[in-house]
């Protein structure tokens, strides 16, 4: 898009380079910014940060908060989240909606799913068959977290299971003996 009017990445390589000579002419007398310690220093990670943020602290008065960072090597947000931490908030219990099914209801619903006639049967083919009969207890999406809730949301029916199955190894002796 900036090549329509006449700009092009070397403009921006060179402008940039021009802007970081002033910027270190400047700054002669600073330290140099320093690098981020190798993987090999995070048992020093701590005293690390202890470090630059004093250094911080002393450079920010002087040079503003983004020249310091950036002579340093630590991020803005960094220094903003550390200067600022985050309050630490109890959970609150949330409160049950009103339409929320009450306990009768849910054993109601839970004896429902247990008898003996809807135990090889989907939920959804439960909550149809009593629709059918008339009678509605909560929606199909309703009935999961009860079941969950007592830890009967699996397959419903008896499944056999069968052993895995060997790959069939053919071998020869001699010969003529195997083909395939």
């Amino acid at each position: 898009m900036l090549c329509r009017h006449g700009l092009y990445s070397s403009h921006l390589v060179g402008w940039r380079k021009a802007q970081q000579a002033g910027a270190l002419a400047g700054l002669s007398g600073l330290p140099r910014p320093v690098k981020r310690p190798p993987s090999r220093a995070l048992g020093h990670r701590q005293a690390a940060d202890a470090v630059i943020d004093s250094a911080l602290t002393e450079l920010e008065p002087e040079l503003g908060i983004v020249r310091a960072c950036g002579l340093l090597g630590r991020s803005r947000a960094t220094r903003y989240r550390k200067l600022k931490p985050a309050v630490e908030r109890t959970q609150q219990p949330r409160a049950s909606p009103p339409n929320a099914l009450t306990a009768a209801e849910r054993e109601q619903v839970l004896g429902v799913l247990r008898c003996p006639e809807h135990g090889d049967l989907a939920v959804a083919q439960v909550w149809a068959r009593e629709l059918d009969a008339g009678r509605y207890y909560c929606s199909i999406s309703s009935m999961y977290p009860i079941l969950r809730a007592t830890g009967e949301v699996r397959e419903r029916r008896s499944q056999a299971t069968h052993p895995a199955k060997v790959k069939p190894e053919l071998v020869a002796h001699g010969p003529n003996q195997v083909w395939s």
